[in-house]
């Protein structure tokens, strides 16, 4: 799935770029958007995945007005009932990683 956003003022530090902070709210965003759609529901409560682990490899700062793309997908599937991990990209700013469990 690939999803884009535009940056906003509010997510620029003093800098003048896109606080690192703000990379993980939007994979966040991503992720919610990419199960929802799994599942055919707009009920975030059946969700039922937690992030254990979020990594990020940043390659050149994104600015106030940029559109960011968010590829997520999932890239290994464990045992029953775990997303060991997925791996969404930030096109051209940033790498992440992340791996998600489920709690059921």
């Amino acid at each position: 799935m690939k999803l884009t956003l535009e940056v906003p003022y509010g997510d620029i530090d003093a800098m003048g770029h896109l606080n690192n902070v703000a990379y993980l709210r939007y994979l966040e965003w991503a992720r919610q958007k990419y199960w929802l759609a799994m599942r055919d529901t707009d009920d975030f409560w059946k969700i039922d995945f937690v992030v254990a682990r979020a990594e990020i490899d940043y390659r050149a700062p994104a600015h106030m007005g940029d559109l960011v793309e968010i590829e997520i997908r999932v890239s290994r599937m464990g045992p029953p009932q775990t997303v060991q991990a997925y791996a969404p990209q930030m096109m051209a700013a940033a790498a992440p990683f992340s791996a998600a469990i489920s709690y059921l």
